[in-house]
């Protein structure tokens, strides 16, 4: 789990950042991690989020939390034990469709 966040959000794509990027814009988290499925599980957007698993162990335990995550992209707002993403369509992504659904990273 991300420091809370659903695993609608957190579990689809994984891949490394620049570390030069990463030291300059994220406390040198330097993996990115996300997620965008349909309808409104994962928020109205793409979610990309910069972690550092290695914080919590390394490697971390099986199903520990992790801490070390900064959300980088988010089309909603994550409320305690609900397994989805608070939207509001006021916040959404450019363009966004409910039926969307990537399984790459955003780029």
């Amino acid at each position: 789990m991300f420091d809370g966040y659903t695993n609608y959000a957190t579990s689809d794509y994984l891949f490394e950042i620049p570390p030069d990027w990463a030291e300059t814009y994220v406390k040198g988290y330097r993996l990115a991690s996300g997620r965008f499925r349909e309808g409104v599980w994962s928020g109205l957007g793409p979610v990309l989020f910069a972690c550092a698993p290695w914080v919590d162990g390394n490697p971390p335990m099986p199903g520990s939390t992790l801490t070390a995550v900064q959300p980088l992209l988010l089309y909603g707002r994550q409320i305690s034990d609900l397994p989805d993403l608070q939207t509001d369509v006021e916040v959404c992504m450019a363009g966004y469709a409910e039926a969307d659904h990537w399984w790459a990273a955003p780029g």
